[in-house]
């Protein structure tokens, strides 16, 4: 059986630290679906697949190429 890898998981600050958003705006983009949605982890705390953060950066870099492009 192949052993399965854990998922790095990172809470709100080093999201920040990686996606610059404030903490509303990071909200508001969650709310509406344009942004990683957080994973629960406890009773009042969640934290984001670093994978997922690290995706959403790289659209953002690829984005800004295609308008450059354009």
């Amino acid at each position: 059986m192949e052993q399965r890898k854990p998922k790095p998981m990172l809470r709100l600050r080093a999201v920040k630290q990686i996606i610059p958003y404030s903490t509303s705006t990071i909200y508001d983009r969650i709310s509406k679906g344009t942004f990683p949605k957080p994973v629960p982890i406890g009773p009042r705390a969640v934290a984001w697949i670093e994978d997922e953060i690290l995706a959403f950066q790289e659209k953002l870099i690829a984005d800004r190429h295609a308008h450059r492009a354009g």
